[in-house]
Protein backbone atom coordinates (compact mmCIF):
# COMPACT_ATOMS: atom_id res chain seq x y z
CA UNK A 1 0.00 0.00 0.00
CA UNK A 2 1.68 3.35 -0.88
CA UNK A 3 1.36 5.55 2.14
CA UNK A 4 0.70 9.51 1.53
CA UNK A 5 3.96 12.03 1.59
CA UNK A 6 4.17 11.98 6.07
CA UNK A 7 5.10 15.66 5.39
CA UNK A 8 2.31 16.73 3.52
CA UNK A 9 -0.31 14.72 5.56
CA UNK A 10 0.46 15.97 8.97
CA UNK A 11 1.02 19.58 7.63
CA UNK A 12 -3.60 19.25 6.57
CA UNK A 13 -4.10 17.26 9.77
CA UNK A 14 -2.65 20.16 11.60
CA UNK A 15 -5.19 23.20 10.15
CA UNK A 16 -7.48 23.33 12.82
CA UNK A 17 -10.34 21.71 10.77
CA UNK A 18 -13.08 19.53 12.49
CA UNK A 19 -12.22 15.88 12.81
CA UNK A 20 -14.73 14.39 10.81
CA UNK A 21 -14.44 17.11 7.64
CA UNK A 22 -10.27 16.57 8.35
CA UNK A 23 -10.60 12.97 8.06
CA UNK A 24 -12.84 12.91 4.83
CA UNK A 25 -10.40 14.92 3.09
CA UNK A 26 -7.47 13.11 4.14
CA UNK A 27 -9.23 9.54 3.63
CA UNK A 28 -10.32 10.86 -0.14
CA UNK A 29 -6.83 11.94 -0.70
CA UNK A 30 -5.34 8.41 0.47
CA UNK A 31 -8.12 6.27 -1.57
CA UNK A 32 -6.90 8.45 -4.70
CA UNK A 33 -3.72 8.03 -4.17
CA UNK A 34 -3.17 4.15 -3.98
CA UNK A 35 -5.35 4.21 -7.67
CA UNK A 36 -2.71 6.79 -9.01
CA UNK A 37 -0.06 4.71 -7.65
CA UNK A 38 -1.12 1.58 -9.50
CA UNK A 39 -1.96 3.60 -12.31
CA UNK A 40 1.07 6.00 -12.79
CA UNK A 41 3.29 5.34 -10.17
CA UNK A 42 4.17 5.74 -6.60
CA UNK A 43 6.50 8.72 -7.24
CA UNK A 44 3.66 10.25 -10.23
CA UNK A 45 1.22 9.84 -7.12
CA UNK A 46 2.92 11.39 -4.90
CA UNK A 47 3.51 14.36 -6.49
CA UNK A 48 -0.34 14.67 -7.22
CA UNK A 49 -0.98 14.01 -3.16
CA UNK A 50 1.52 17.29 -2.99
CA UNK A 51 -0.52 19.16 -5.56
CA UNK A 52 -3.74 18.62 -3.69
CA UNK A 53 -2.66 19.65 -0.76
CA UNK A 54 -2.04 22.67 -1.83
CA UNK A 55 -5.49 22.84 -3.34
CA UNK A 56 -7.47 21.70 0.20
CA UNK A 57 -5.36 23.66 2.18
CA UNK A 58 -8.12 26.94 2.20
CA UNK A 59 -11.04 24.89 2.42
CA UNK A 60 -9.49 23.02 5.89
CA UNK A 61 -8.71 26.36 6.91
CA UNK A 62 -12.06 27.80 6.30
CA UNK A 63 -13.34 25.15 8.24
CA UNK A 64 -11.21 26.05 10.96
CA UNK A 65 -12.05 29.61 10.72
CA UNK A 66 -15.92 28.96 10.58
CA UNK A 67 -15.82 28.12 14.15
CA UNK A 68 -13.30 30.35 16.08
CA UNK A 69 -14.00 32.24 18.75
CA UNK A 70 -12.79 34.85 20.97
CA UNK A 71 -11.09 32.35 22.96
CA UNK A 72 -9.31 31.06 20.55
CA UNK A 73 -8.51 34.40 19.19
CA UNK A 74 -6.51 35.13 22.44
CA UNK A 75 -4.90 31.70 23.05
CA UNK A 76 -3.51 32.51 19.05
CA UNK A 77 -2.49 35.98 19.87
CA UNK A 78 -0.69 34.68 22.99
CA UNK A 79 1.24 32.05 21.10
CA UNK A 80 2.09 34.77 18.47
CA UNK A 81 3.19 37.03 21.15
CA UNK A 82 5.46 34.30 23.40
CA UNK A 83 6.95 32.45 20.19
CA UNK A 84 7.64 36.14 18.73
CA UNK A 85 9.17 37.56 22.15
CA UNK A 86 11.37 34.40 22.66
CA UNK A 87 12.89 34.06 19.00
CA UNK A 88 13.45 38.35 18.75
CA UNK A 89 15.50 37.33 22.14
CA UNK A 90 17.24 34.51 20.21
CA UNK A 91 18.13 36.67 17.76
CA UNK A 92 19.68 39.37 19.44
CA UNK A 93 21.48 37.03 21.27
CA UNK A 94 23.04 35.40 18.05
CA UNK A 95 23.68 39.00 16.79
CA UNK A 96 25.69 39.83 20.11
CA UNK A 97 27.55 36.49 20.38
CA UNK A 98 28.54 37.02 16.81
CA UNK A 99 29.38 40.78 17.46
CA UNK A 100 31.54 39.76 20.12
CA UNK A 101 33.51 36.85 17.78
CA UNK A 102 34.09 38.98 14.85
CA UNK A 103 35.14 41.73 16.72
CA UNK A 104 37.50 39.78 18.85
CA UNK A 105 38.97 38.44 15.57
CA UNK A 106 39.21 42.30 14.59
CA UNK A 107 37.07 41.89 12.06
CA UNK A 108 33.36 44.39 11.55
CA UNK A 109 30.90 43.96 13.47
CA UNK A 110 28.29 41.41 12.87
CA UNK A 111 25.51 43.99 12.67
CA UNK A 112 27.42 46.44 10.72
CA UNK A 113 28.77 43.44 7.84
CA UNK A 114 24.98 41.90 7.82
CA UNK A 115 23.39 45.26 7.40
CA UNK A 116 25.75 46.27 4.22
CA UNK A 117 23.36 46.16 1.30
CA UNK A 118 25.45 44.18 -1.48
CA UNK A 119 24.63 40.43 -1.90
CA UNK A 120 26.61 37.89 0.31
CA UNK A 121 25.53 39.82 3.66
CA UNK A 122 22.40 40.22 2.11
CA UNK A 123 22.01 36.11 1.19
CA UNK A 124 23.51 35.52 4.61
CA UNK A 125 20.69 37.99 6.24
CA UNK A 126 17.59 35.79 4.02
CA UNK A 127 19.74 32.42 5.47
CA UNK A 128 19.79 33.47 8.77
CA UNK A 129 16.17 34.91 9.01
CA UNK A 130 14.83 31.89 7.24
CA UNK A 131 16.50 29.62 10.12
CA UNK A 132 15.12 31.78 12.80
CA UNK A 133 11.80 31.61 11.13
CA UNK A 134 11.71 28.20 10.78
CA UNK A 135 12.58 27.55 14.81
CA UNK A 136 10.06 30.15 15.90
CA UNK A 137 7.60 28.21 13.44
CA UNK A 138 8.72 25.14 15.46
CA UNK A 139 7.78 26.88 18.66
CA UNK A 140 4.68 28.36 17.73
CA UNK A 141 3.42 24.96 16.32
CA UNK A 142 4.25 23.25 19.48
CA UNK A 143 2.37 26.35 21.97
CA UNK A 144 -0.73 25.59 19.42
CA UNK A 145 -1.39 21.89 19.44
CA UNK A 146 -4.99 21.96 18.01
CA UNK A 147 -3.07 24.07 14.94
CA UNK A 148 -0.40 23.52 14.89
CA UNK A 149 -0.03 25.45 11.15
CA UNK A 150 -1.84 28.13 11.95
CA UNK A 151 0.09 29.07 14.69
CA UNK A 152 2.49 29.20 12.66
CA UNK A 153 0.95 31.31 9.78
CA UNK A 154 -0.26 33.74 12.30
CA UNK A 155 3.74 33.85 13.63
CA UNK A 156 4.97 34.86 9.96
CA UNK A 157 2.02 37.33 9.00
CA UNK A 158 2.45 39.27 12.20
CA UNK A 159 6.48 38.92 12.03
CA UNK A 160 6.14 40.02 8.60
CA UNK A 161 4.08 43.09 9.36
CA UNK A 162 6.43 44.36 12.18
CA UNK A 163 9.29 43.85 9.70
CA UNK A 164 8.05 45.44 6.99
CA UNK A 165 6.82 48.28 9.40
CA UNK A 166 10.24 48.70 10.90
CA UNK A 167 11.59 49.04 7.48
CA UNK A 168 9.90 51.39 6.08
CA UNK A 169 10.07 53.46 9.08
CA UNK A 170 13.58 53.54 9.66
CA UNK A 171 15.74 53.18 6.41
CA UNK A 172 14.99 55.90 4.09
CA UNK A 173 16.41 54.17 1.12
CA UNK A 174 15.63 50.43 1.87
CA UNK A 175 17.37 48.08 -0.28
CA UNK A 176 14.29 46.55 -2.66
CA UNK A 177 15.31 42.72 -1.85
CA UNK A 178 14.81 43.32 2.16
CA UNK A 179 10.77 43.33 0.72
CA UNK A 180 11.62 39.62 0.17
CA UNK A 181 11.82 39.11 4.19
CA UNK A 182 7.43 38.53 4.62
CA UNK A 183 7.94 35.81 2.00
CA UNK A 184 11.44 34.70 3.64
CA UNK A 185 9.40 34.55 7.00
CA UNK A 186 6.68 33.60 6.50
CA UNK A 187 7.86 30.36 4.23
CA UNK A 188 10.41 29.83 7.09
CA UNK A 189 7.38 29.76 9.71
CA UNK A 190 5.16 27.08 7.87
CA UNK A 191 8.21 25.13 6.82
CA UNK A 192 8.81 25.39 11.30
CA UNK A 193 5.37 24.56 11.56
CA UNK A 194 5.00 21.42 9.44
CA UNK A 195 8.09 19.78 10.65
CA UNK A 196 6.75 20.29 14.59
CA UNK A 197 3.47 18.75 13.01
CA UNK A 198 5.26 15.84 11.57
CA UNK A 199 7.47 15.32 14.65
CA UNK A 200 3.81 14.98 16.56
CA UNK A 201 1.96 12.52 14.06
CA UNK A 202 5.27 10.78 14.52
CA UNK A 203 5.37 10.06 18.09
CA UNK A 204 1.38 9.64 18.20
CA UNK A 205 2.24 6.89 16.04
CA UNK A 206 4.83 4.98 17.90
CA UNK A 207 2.70 5.32 20.74
CA UNK A 208 -0.07 3.77 18.70
CA UNK A 209 2.36 0.73 18.20
CA UNK A 210 3.69 0.75 21.62
CA UNK A 211 -0.07 0.13 22.91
Amino acid sequence: MTHPPRLAEAFLASLGAHSEFRDAVLGDLAEELALRAEWDGVRAARRWYCREAIRATPYLLRDWARRLSMRDVRALAGVVLTSYVFMLMLTLTVLAVARGVLGAAGLSSALEWIAQPDRIPLAVNFAFGSVAAMVGGYIAAWLHPRAPIVGALALGVVWSLVGVTAIALLERTPNPWTYLMPFVVTMGTLTGGALRARASASWDQIQRNAG
